[in-house]
C-alpha cells in the first residue's frame, strides 16, 4: 500500500539492497529499484562491521543523475537483509537522512529487524558503545 502512494511510473526508489519482494512492490508501482549498498556489501567473504549501509556519495550521485524530482523515495533496510542480515551504522543512517533532507525525498526505513541492528550498533559503532539500545533506536529514528 505504501509504495504505490509515494512511486510512480517513470520515477526511482534508491535502497541500500532492495529484498526481493520490495523491489518487486516498487515495480508493480511503476518505479524503478536501484541498489545502492556499499561495495563491501557484494563480497561475501569480505569483513566489514557495517555491511549493510548506503553508499551514500553514490547515493547523492544518483539523485543528481536522475534528478531530485525522479526519486520516489528512499528505502533503508535495517538490518539489511538481501545483504545478508547486515547491520547500518547510525553514521550511516545520519549521513543518509541529510542527503533525503537536502533534496527533499522521502526516507522510508524498512526497520523489520532494528532492534538486531541496534545491537549490532552499540556493539560495533564506537560512539555509541556508550548509549543504551532505546536511546539508539531513538536516533536512529529521529533522522
Amino acid at each position: 500500500m505504501l509504495f504505490p502512494a509515494f512511486l510512480h511510473k517513470g520515477q526511482y526508489a534508491i535502497s541500500n539492497m532492495f529484498f526481493d519482494t520490495t523491489r518487486a512492490h516498487v515495480e508493480l508501482a511503476g518505479a524503478r529499484a536501484i541498489d545502492c549498498v556499499i561495495e563491501e556489501a557484494k563480497n561475501p567473504s569480505h569483513r566489514c562491521k557495517f555491511k549493510g549501509n548506503m553508499d551514500v556519495e553514490r547515493l547523492e550521485k544518483i539523485i543528481l543523475e536522475k534528478g531530485p524530482e525522479n526519486i520516489g523515495l528512499v528505502v533503508m533496510t535495517i538490518t539489511n537483509n538481501s545483504a545478508g542480515g547486515q547491520p547500518v551504522s547510525l553514521k550511516n543512517m545520519r549521513e543518509t537522512a541529510e542527503v533525503c533532507k537536502k533534496y527533499g525525498i522521502l526516507l522510508d526505513i524498512d526497520a523489520a529487524r532494528y532492534a538486531e541492528n541496534a545491537y549490532f550498533v552499540k556493539r560495533d559503532e564506537e560512539e555509541c558503545k556508550d548509549m543504551s539500545i532505546k536511546e539508539i533506536i531513538r536516533k536512529m529514528f529521529s533522522g
